[in-house]
């Protein structure tokens, strides 16, 4: 953690003249914060250490690395405007084994006498010895789950349905996390899953920063992650990843052009708390569908003298538009007829529901209109008007609020795989984002599900997990810690859709309705005139674009 109010001082340890693109990029965001290049390390390697990195073993991959698969996040590009005002050394490297690469000791020492707060190194290669003691903070490196191989290429090869990857900081007790990312693989292009890690690890040592300057200490326990040596695919690995690459094209053509996503509500008679036991198996009742080509999703529900309402994302896919729809339900548990209650423009869902002082609030999704408004009930559930707008500028999906230690939290998705919290004194405001937003950066795992729950003083978040396909199970965590300045939660149990049952590919949304609880489940429907229904979608979307 940083001591004082003086700007962050670091070095950036360089291989040759030229850097990748994704690693300007993360300078450049470095530079934003308030830190200072202080030293560039240029080290000079007594050895190459890129064997099985070209030749005609490794052609198919070089051919494909330069066509289609060329990434423009590795485009070389010159960084000398970046570190134009930083002081320059040149480093000799002694090759250790096993591919660590340590600096003479006079070289180390020197570099420690420049009072620096950390070192960053972006590249290949794994370094240790005495230099990961050199500043204060330590020797901050990337690392990813399968570094033997090029970003995203063995996560593809083998069929995973996500890539992680970390900021480590070196230090004498091991690899210290700092940060991690697990991002959804892009099963059907190699340069938009490589494009899109990549471009995420260039975010975090700026994030690292905004927490140091917010007085957010370091972690300090070591993990045990893999050491980082690159080496190029030899021609059969490439050709069984083309082979695979190839298969889930075609996989996602089919899908796409004759299938379409079904989503219908679920009722349980079992209060919430109930999913606090991993080992709870709910008996679902599911209501009728909303018709062909059509969907009720995303369930909230409100239970007022003996009357149950649930709002939900009603979509069809003829008008390529969600909007907000009500549907009584009788004692037995049959549905009334819906109606629409709360509809804009473009495209809203997730209407999440909020009881307060005797009155009923809803936030339905409104990220195209980049902020979260708060609608309040003037007739329940028929009639509604904005109260106001919570937080301006921020494309949120799922915002979801509850009180926690005499504050106001908020939590919203960016996109599917991060998490941000917000806090507040009152429901109105003024919201205060995190210090480490994003607080989670995991697709498996980030998204919020529904309203967080308290069970014997704890609270409970649902989360979405999207890895292998959009709202394919609720991953439940309990939140172990949640203060304005630090979040930590861990996995309860996986709520997964009965591969037997009618919805067998999803679940996405679990919340209460008195002492009951409502779940949404998701089938894939095959229609042979599915491309007619994407078409129409396709020119829905553009026409709202337009609009």
């Amino acid at each position: 953690m940083k001591q004082d109010d003086r700007q962050i001082r670091f070095a950036l340890v360089i291989d040759g003249d030229y850097l990748p693109n994704w690693q300007c990029r993360c300078l450049e965001s470095l530079l934003a914060e308030r830190v200072e290049l202080a030293l560039v390390i240029r080290p000079r390697f007594a050895s190459s250490d890129s064997e099985s990195h070209g030749g005609l073993k490794h052609l198919l991959f070089s051919v494909f690395q330069a066509t289609v698969g060329r990434l423009s996040s590795m485009r070389r590009v010159s960084p000398r405007k970046l570190i134009r005002n930083a002081e320059s050394r040149n480093c000799s490297i002694i090759d250790g084994v096993d591919g660590l690469h340590t600096f003479h000791e006079s070289d180390a020492y020197d570099i420690g006498q420049a009072n620096l707060d950390f070192i960053l190194y972006m590249g290949e290669r794994t370094f240790g010895g005495s230099i990961t003691q050199a500043a204060t903070l330590g020797f901050w490196h990337f690392s990813r789950e399968n570094p033997e191989n090029p970003p995203c290429f063995s996560e593809m090869l083998t069929g995973e349905d996500v890539v992680q990857a970390t900021l480590l900081n070196a230090t004498r007790a091991g690899n210290v996390l700092l940060k991690r990312g697990v991002l959804k693989l892009t099963h059907h292009s190699y340069t938009r899953s490589a494009n899109e890690l990549l471009c995420e690890m260039a975010k975090w040592p700026a994030q690292v920063c905004r927490e140091l300057n917010a007085g957010i200490p370091l972690p300090t326990d070591a993990v045990n992650e893999p050491s980082h040596s690159s080496l190029t695919p030899d021609n059969w690995e490439t050709l069984r990843f083309l082979a695979k690459l190839a298969s889930n094209i075609a996989a996602v053509i089919w899908e796409k052009l004759f299938h379409y996503e079904q989503w219908s509500i679920g009722l349980i008679q079992e209060p919430i708390q109930t999913f606090a036991s991993p080992d709870f198996q709910p008996k679902i009742k599911w209501l009728p569908v909303a018709g062909k080509g059509k969907f009720f999703a995303d369930p909230f529900g409100v239970e007022r003298d003996g009357e149950r309402t649930i709002l939900c994302e009603y979509y069809d896919y003829r008008t390529a538009k969600g909007v907000i729809s009500a549907i009584p339900l009788t004692q037995d548990d049959s549905m009334m007829p819906s109606e629409i209650v709360i509809e804009f423009p473009f495209h809203t869902a997730y209407p999440f529901l909020l009881e307060h002082n005797g009155e009923i609030y809803c936030i339905p999704e409104t990220r195209i209109a980049s902020e979260i408004r708060l609608y309040k009930a003037v007739r329940f559930p028929l009639q509604w008007e904005k109260v106001c707008t919570l937080v301006e500028n921020v494309p949120a999906v799922d915002s979801t609020i509850f009180q926690h230690d005499g504050l106001w939290w908020l939590m919203y998705g960016e996109n599917d795989d991060k998490l941000h919290i917000l806090h507040a004194p009152e429901l109105l405001g003024p919201w205060t984002p995190h210090p480490r937003n994003p607080v989670k950066i995991d697709i498996r795992a980030a998204r919020p599900a529904g309203k967080v729950f308290e069970h014997e003083d704890q609270l409970y978040r649902p989360a979405q997990d999207c890895s292998a396909t959009y709202g394919g199970a609720i991953r439940l965590h309990r939140i172990t810690r949640l203060t304005p300045t630090d979040f930590a939660e861990e996995e309860i149990s996986i709520i997964a859709p009965d591969a037997r049952g009618p919805y067998p590919h999803g679940l996405h949304t679990l919340t209460t309705m008195g002492n009951s609880t409502i779940i949404d489940g998701k089938r894939f429907v095959f229609s042979p005139f599915g491309i007619i229904t994407r078409i129409r979608q396709l020119i829905a979307k553009r026409a709202q674009k337009k609009g």
